[in-house]
């Protein structure tokens, strides 16, 4: 809309103006009536050539002559819309308002570094349209861009006409890399960044790398590097959690440019912590499982899962250690267990690859003591089908016979319950007893071995070599056991009674007297309580246990005369019978109970020999059990041994007689004070009486 001006006209009332586009060959309306020297149009003119005429007119409209022509061309800028500042498009989109009148349009981009030249250039754009998109990318840097309308001629050969060039415009072509890896979720804790630069960029172009973990509702920086290529892979593991990575990159042609952060892309690192154990057959039904932890892992959770029921046996969370007990027995039978890690902000990993592992733990067997009266004992276990059931149990009893060998007399198979008692009479002898859980897929492993005597047999703790005089003689309880009974006597030389107790209520023994240095074994039956018969062994038996006292002051000397010296009261002496031979094995009436001898030798005398009784001259047991059920008296004791008291091939047997005094002696005499009383009177016969001579016929 220019303004038109001119020179005033003495006694002009009123001007007319003439316009006539000579680009379009086209008059405008003529403006009149116009009262000043100038004119602004009231409508837009169209870019192209004008000429333009005034007349002037008085009050009686009288013209004067026409103006001479003025030509001018209107060439209004046009206004360019877009692009601006940065633009994360390296193709942008170009637009302007639109100019009246125009055929055509003109758009020029050039660099705004190096040799500022022109990179792009679009003539003969449509006139209707007033906006272009750029039909090549651009390279990352600056650049300006410029735009002009362009209205045709009318009539043929004439020049069109231009507008004027649109406002030098800058922009900064800054399109960002795009991110094509890692995936969404990754379980590794270095996954693999990568990208492709923006257009035009080549490969080896410099980037910056930006990766950050998101806590709460906030991301903090965990990862900023710059590096040269299209990838990149941390040094150090990411943690569970969730990210956002984003690349941008530095321009290769213009120095001062970089692109935009490239839209950030959100990942989720998920690894899953490494399982350690256990794996195969476990014996344990408590296991603890191992694991390795994973960055970031704040607790874990932890899944057992029964194969062989198909259900989940067992799940845990907030785990805040690297294993796990579980705190109940697990079943018999296949399992598998997972991990899983949770971050401090609610991040889970995923799930570790499973690991199976079968439980076969043995059951806990209980039953007898080591020995027992009982021939029909009853066993029990414990319960290992837990909540999840389907648990049967193998129970085994052996026999072991004297040669060693194992022979399986009696067992149940798969039993439901958790105790069984021996329906069958057992013999005498050594059992071993075990069982075991079993279920539909899995064979569990045999507890622990029972051992146990039927019979009552105590079985006497080692003791070895001591320097402990009066030695503690211990040995394990037996069932059904009322009192126990000790014989101890030296281990070389006659099987004579050092010591001997019966009444023994308790399991262990400390023998009252001093003992000295050597060798010594023991017996020790038990009394059943049910019908007051003694166990084994016999002395004819391996004695329970040996033992030696070393380094111990010496009580039995050979300066002594090769005598038994014991004392005894005057009490007790009254009715001795100094011609008969003194019984080394206590005396009882027949049946009655044993009371406490105790013999101390000073010494033996070499050339002392004594022979055991003749086993004809004493009634043998009937059978093994006979002598098991057998009430002790001095009848049975003396056929304990069944061998020689001393070894000489001239020596003559010789029937062991306790006169009826000493019987009535002993049984008058305390537990606690009959410890020298057999010694007293051996103390009081004539030495030439307890040797037998040759031609000596009696007995």
């Amino acid at each position: 809309r220019p303004t038109f001006t001119w020179t005033a006209v003495t006694g002009a009332e009123y001007y007319e103006l003439q316009l006539f586009n000579v680009t379009d060959d086209v008059a405008l309306p003529t403006v009149t009536n116009i009262r000043t020297n100038s004119y602004v149009p009231t409508t837009s003119l169209s870019v192209g050539r004008f000429r333009v005429i005034v007349t002037a007119f008085n009050a009686s409209n009288e013209s004067s002559f026409a103006s001479q022509p003025r030509f001018f061309n209107l060439a209004p800028r046009p206004v360019v819309v877009n692009p601006f500042g940065r633009l994360d498009d390296a193709t942008p989109t170009f637009a302007w308002q639109p100019v009246l009148g125009a055929d055509k349009y003109e758009l020029t981009v050039k660099r705004d570094f190096g040799n500022f030249g022109v990179v792009y250039r679009q003539i003969g754009l449509p006139g209707n349209l007033t906006q272009h998109t750029m039909l090549t990318a651009l390279p990352l840097g600056r650049y300006t861009y410029e735009v002009r309308a362009l209205n045709d001629a009318a009539i043929a050969g004439q020049a069109g006409a231009y507008s004027s060039i649109s406002l030098v415009t800058t922009f900064t072509s800054a399109q960002s890399p795009v991110i094509t890896g890692p995936a969404s979720t990754t379980f590794l804790p270095r996954p693999v960044f990568t990208w492709t630069n923006p257009p035009l960029s080549p490969a080896s172009s410099v980037s910056d790398i930006r990766i950050s973990i998101k806590e709460g509702a906030s991301y903090r920086v965990v990862v900023s590097r710059q590096v040269t290529g299209t990838s990149f892979t941390p040094t150090s593991d990411l943690g569970i959690g969730s990210y956002k990575v984003e690349v941008r990159t530095y321009s290769s042609v213009d120095s001062a440019t970089v692109s935009e952060w490239s839209v950030a892309r959100n990942f989720r690192v998920t690894t899953a912590p490494t399982l350690i154990g256990p794996s195969g057959r476990v014996a344990d039904a408590t296991p603890t499982l191992n694991w390795a932890g994973v960055l970031g892992g704040q607790t874990y959770q932890v899944e057992i899962f029964s194969l062989s029921r198909n259900v989940v046996a067992y799940m845990a969370t907030g785990i805040n250690a690297l294993n796990f007990t579980v705190p109940a027995d697990l079943p018999i039978g296949q399992y598998q267990f997972k991990v899983r890690a949770l971050s401090a902000f609610g991040e889970l990993s995923d799930w570790s690859p499973s690991m199976n592992f079968q439980i076969v733990a043995a059951p806990i067997l209980l039953g007898p003591a080591s020995s027992t009266f009982n021939r029909t004992p009853s066993f029990a276990w414990n319960d290992m089908a837990g909540i999840v059931g389907g648990t049967s149990y193998d129970f085994s009893l052996d026999f072991i016979p004297a040669a060693g060998q194992s022979d399986v007399i009696y067992s149940v198979v798969s039993t439901t319950n958790t105790d069984y008692t021996i329906a069958r009479t057992l013999p005498l002898g050594l059992y071993q007893a075990k069982v075991r859980a079993r279920s539909a897929d899995t064979l569990g492993d045999y507890s622990s071995i029972l051992e146990f005597y039927v019979g009552g047999n105590p079985v006497v703790n080692a003791i070895g070599s001591t320097t402990d005089n009066t030695p503690t003689i211990t040995w394990r309880p037996v069932d059904g056991a009322a009192g126990y009974s000790i014989f101890i006597a030296l281990e070389t030389g006659p099987v004579v009674a050092v010591v001997e107790q019966s009444g023994i209520g308790s399991t262990s023994f400390t023998v009252p007297t001093t003992l000295a240095k050597g060798g010594y074994r023991v017996w020790v039956r038990a009394v059943n309580s049910s019908n007051g018969a003694l166990s084994g062994p016999m002395l004819s038996d391996a004695p329970s246990i040996t033992f030696t006292i070393v380094d111990a002051s010496d009580v039995q000397t050979k300066d002594a005369g090769s005598r038994y010296t014991l004392t005894s009261d005057s009490l007790n002496m009254s009715d001795f019978v100094s011609e008969s031979t003194i019984s080394m094995l206590p005396s009882f009436v027949s049946g009655s109970p044993q009371a406490l001898v105790v013999i101390a030798a000073q010494s033996v005398d070499a050339e002392l020999q004594i022979e055991a009784v003749d086993a004809s001259a004493v009634a043998t047991e009937a059978t093994e059990q006979n002598a098991q059920l057998t009430p002790q008296t001095d009848e049975v004791l003396a056929a304990w041994d069944q061998q020689k008291w001393w070894d000489s091939a001239n020596a003559t047997p010789v029937a062991v007689v306790v006169p009826a005094t000493a019987v009535a002696a002993v049984e008058n005499v305390e537990t606690k004070s009959s410890t020298g009383l057999l010694g007293s009177l051996m103390a009081l016969a004539p030495w030439a009486l307890l040797r037998r001579r040759k031609d000596d016929s009696s007995t």
